[in-house]
């Protein structure tokens, strides 16, 4: 079976799967699905290093990295690959 992890400071955590991706359904309709997250509460982001595929409402985005401001309402992704359909 698959395992996760979570390590928890303060308000801040991380998430990680060993062998399936961490999946984040957001309120928007778009999933997030990454090998981990981290949430950084001053900052309102949630982040991560690892590949990453956002898929929703006829877009799917992949591409190494993440940045998910709550704030702005604003992902960045780096070295992206997009498909509309």
């Amino acid at each position: 079976g698959d395992t996760g992890r979570m390590e928890a400071g303060g308000a801040a955590f991380s998430l990680r799967q060993e062998k399936s991706p961490v999946l984040m359904q957001l309120n928007n309709g778009y999933t997030i699905q990454t090998g981990s997250l981290t949430w950084s509460p001053e900052e309102r982001m949630i982040h991560t290093q690892d590949r990453v595929e956002v898929s929703g409402l006829g877009l799917s985005i992949r591409g190494e990295g993440m940045r998910l401001s709550l704030d702005r309402s604003e992902m960045t992704v780096r070295n992206v690959h997009a498909e509309i359909y």
